[in-house]
């Protein structure tokens, strides 16, 4: 029984990421020319610039990193093709930079670690979680900008 809700949840996940992927966020949308839209895959982007204090959070590390944290930690869900993931990447990496010291920032790749993707129900990227003491405090899907991230933060450090 425990196998077929795996494979069902494998597939449902391999659905929702190819509709997402060929309807939502593709070249063109919303009247640019295909030539000026720029590559999904542009070489110059870094999902994890260290220097912010922005972690690579995976399926071995989520318990030590998130659960165990003594701060308030946000945990990004994101994957490599995900348009809104790379518009909501500079607001993460200046919270980052912002609150260092009071909130842990993280950043974990669902084409990479699908165990704590699973976990959570994580239905679309980017997600956006939020945990301390162990446990999950706040939960918002989408591109969100600087402000209203920062009020959740604020009430919740």
């Amino acid at each position: 029984m425990r196998a077929s809700a795996k494979t069902t949840g494998d597939a449902f996940f391999a659905f929702i990421l190819m509709v997402f992927a060929t309807f939502a966020y593709t070249d063109g949308v919303y009247g640019q020319e295909e030539a000026a839209a720029p590559s999904v895959r542009e070489a110059s982007f870094n999902p994890y610039p260290h220097a912010n204090g922005v972690e690579r959070i995976t399926d071995r590390n989520f318990n030590s990193k998130v659960m165990r944290s003594d701060h308030l930690t946000l945990v990004e869900f994101w994957a490599d093709w995900c348009r809104p993931c790379r518009m909501l990447a500079p607001t993460i990496n200046e919270l980052a930079a912002e609150y260092e010291g009071k909130l842990n920032v993280g950043k974990i790749d669902i084409e990479k670690h699908r165990n704590v993707y699973f976990r959570y129900d994580v239905e679309a990227i980017p997600t956006i979680l939020f945990f301390k003491d162990g446990r999950l405090v706040f939960r918002t899907v989408g591109v969100r900008d600087k402000d209203e991230l920062r009020k959740i933060i604020e009430a919740n450090l």
